[in-house]
């Protein structure tokens, strides 16, 4: 049986001052080119539980201090950590999912950076008139729903 790897990853949103006022950004990890979600492998030697680990490991590594903290999902399907094709011995996986806010004021960590919300999820920006959602995507739902009106319809 191969061993478990616990990681813990977050979704930090905090306000911070933009081009027009304040708006929601969030947190990536500064790395060689990539821009990834704050993570990091659980250890319950160091901590009693994994919420605890990961305001811990954010306010150690980040400087930020989290306030709010839900966990939102896991997974833990086999492909994650090679699945298959991972090393014999090497561990399965299993990553569980925060959202966590923090204070305005803690927005420029030094160990990450922070972008505009709107850069990760372009749909869900409202402030100018034909967004994304209403130009591209429910055209194309629309369109994918009317190939199969009997199966598709009513998933739209």
């Amino acid at each position: 049986m191969r061993p478990v790897r616990l990681e813990l990853s977050a979704v930090i949103f905090a306000l911070a001052e933009g081009r027009e006022g304040l708006e929601p950004v969030v947190a990536t990890t500064r790395g060689a080119g990539a821009r990834d979600l704050p993570t990091v492998a659980f250890d319950p030697d160091r901590h009693r539980t994994l919420e605890l680990s990961l305001r811990d490991w954010v306010a150690q590594s980040a400087g930020v201090t989290l306030g709010h903290v839900e966990q939102l999902y896991t997974f833990g399907d086999r492909a994650r950590g090679g699945g298959d094709a991972a090393p014999p011995g090497a561990p399965h996986v299993v990553s569980i999912g925060y959202l966590a806010l923090a204070r305005p004021q803690e927005a420029r960590g030094p160990a990450i950076g922070w972008t505009p919300w709107r850069r990760h999820f372009p749909w869900e920006d409202r402030r100018r008139a034909a967004p994304l959602i209403d130009t591209v995507i429910a055209p194309a739902l629309a369109a994918w729903a009317a190939a199969a009106p009997g199966q598709r319809a009513p998933r739209v």
